[in-house]
């Protein structure tokens, strides 16, 4: 069913990239013939070609999740998988406590180096896999 709706996306796109080259050609021959089409003439133009588009971007993106869901049933280990690895991005510490322990780090740099030391990203870095391994700095 995912294929169906892939190939009615393309269908769709195709007749939108015809109506607008009809458009044009028709538009390029009523100037010719000093031709002023209405503005119902020109809108139903542009309807039939937006339309045609948006609905081969719909098409293609219940295509595409019908085809996920496809996949996904079919193989239920990357579902357990993918939900394994949301349950591991929330066990993990957020980023603002990492964050917060890098500051302190900082703190502690400075209190012994002077306010106006330098911090290098190396150092940042460094500080950063101690925070993520739990270690805290001195006096925090």
């Amino acid at each position: 069913m995912a294929e169906f709706f892939t190939g009615l996306s393309t269908i769709l796109t195709i007749v939108g990239w015809f109506f607008f080259g009809f458009g044009i050609a028709n538009r390029i021959r009523l100037r010719k013939k000093k031709i002023t089409p209405t503005k119902r003439q020109l809108w139903q133009w542009w309807f039939l070609m937006v339309g045609a588009w948006v609905l081969g971007g719909i098409c293609l993106l219940i295509g595409n999740h019908m085809a996920t869901s496809q996949a996904q049933a079919a193989n239920p280990a990357v579902a357990e998988q993918s939900l394994a690895d949301f349950e591991a991005a929330l066990s993990n510490p957020s980023t603002t406590d990492t964050d917060q322990c890098v500051d302190h780090w900082v703190g502690a740099y400075r209190k012994d180096a002077g306010e106006d030391a330098v911090v290098t990203q190396d150092q940042l870095d460094e500080w950063t896999g101690w925070c993520k391994e739990g270690k805290q700095a001195p006096g925090f």
